[in-house]
Formats: structure tokens, sequence, C-alpha cells
């Protein structure tokens, strides 16, 4: 929802507008890292007729820790204001100084002189659309299996240049985390995310072996 183009240009009509999946009975939006909304199907059984109910929730640490307000009570900039200011009274619920969030902002800052605006515009998109939910845990609390659940995702969409793209992302992510002493130990033991898949052949980013590689991007 987070980078749809309507939710930019209006995100309560957005929120107002998103609707679940047939047969999906729940779902959680990080909207951003410290504000979710929860979404809950409360259609009565035998009836055709589906209604949804969607909460604000203060997040820490990927974890839904107060409620905020109900929209549409509340409206979407309400629930940012509400939550800027329980963050303001409750400091311990800041995201941790190694969360995904902080280390991706510090991917960017290492690695991301040098390349061409488009190629970090791409890059937060791809953060934005696929890792935001896990974008306010600590880094090491991200398991593999968190990881390969969104590969998985994008695998079964058959979109295999995004796949491509994503796990290219992480790996880059999670080696600057190692050499930066976010870990202290390489989650995936040497085994290339991609490598789980069987991809049809592709231009894509073949050249790019290394992190040295990334500085001509």
């Amino acid at each position: 929802m987070r980078d749809a183009t309507k939710f930019r240009v209006n995100p309560d009509e957005a929120i107002r507008d998103y609707r679940l999946e047939k047969d999906v009975k729940a779902s959680r939006q990080a909207l951003t890292p410290n504000l979710w909304l929860n979404i809950r199907s409360i259609g009565k059984k035998g009836t055709t007729h589906v209604k949804f109910r969607k909460d604000f929730y203060f997040a820490s640490n990927g974890t839904l820790t107060k409620f905020l307000g109900m929209f549409p009570q509340i409206s979407y900039q309400d629930a940012l204001n509400i939550a800027d200011e329980y963050l303001t009274a409750n400091p311990a619920a800041k995201i941790s100084k190694n969360s995904l969030a902080l280390v991706f902002d510090k991917y960017l800052e290492c690695f991301g002189v040098g390349w061409k605006p488009a190629t970090i515009l791409k890059k937060r998109k791809i953060y934005k659309k696929r890792l935001l939910p896990l974008a306010s845990k600590t880094i090491a609390s991200i398991s593999v299996k968190e990881l390969r659940s969104i590969a998985d995702s994008i695998f079964s969409s058959r979109k295999y240049s995004a796949l491509r793209d994503f796990c290219e992302l992480v790996h880059h992510i999670w080696y600057l985390a190692r050499v930066r002493d976010y870990l202290n130990k390489d989650i995936f033991d040497g085994i290339k995310l991609i490598d789980c898949y069987n991809l049809p052949e592709s231009g894509g980013y073949g050249h790019i072996k290394g992190v040295a590689d990334l500085k001509i991007l």
C-alpha cells in the first residue's frame, strides 16, 4: 500500500479503498517503520457483503505495541501525529540503532555516493516495497526464513527480474551489516538467496559480483 501512487497522493483515500484479497482474513501494512495499519475482515459468515476494520498501531522493532485509533475516525495524518507524540513521551520505544532501517540508510551512505540518482531511487523502491515491514526489527533478529518468504512470494508471481533485484539488495545490505559489525556472522552461510530458485536466463545484473562492483553503478 505504502508505495502505491494513490497513497502518495491521498493516503486516506488509499486506506479507505484498500481491500483484502478473497479468503484473506487479516493483513498488516507498514505505513512507516513506526506506524502500521492492521486490517481485519469483519464480514458476517454466509453473506457476500464484506466489511473491513482498519486500525492504526504504533510499532516498535516489528511488534505492534500501542493502538492509536481506528480509520476513518482518525486520519493517516492524525495517526502520524499521535505516533510522534507517543514516541516523544516514550523514548524507549525508538527503533533500535541496529534496525534494518538504519542499516539500510548506512548502506546508501557508504555505497551510494557515486551512484546515479535513478540507481538510488531503485534501491529505495525495492526496500520500501519488500523490506519495510521488517524495517524496525534489529537486523540480527531477521531470519533467512523471513527473507526467503518474501523472495518466494516474488517468485510465485513470476517476477523474475524483481526477484533478482531483491536478492541482490538483500545480500548487499547484509554484507554491509557484517563488515560494519551489525552482525557477527553470515546468516546465509555463503549461499546466495537467488540460488534457491531456477530462473530463466536474463541479462540482469550478472556482472555484479561484490561490493567493488557497486561503486561503478
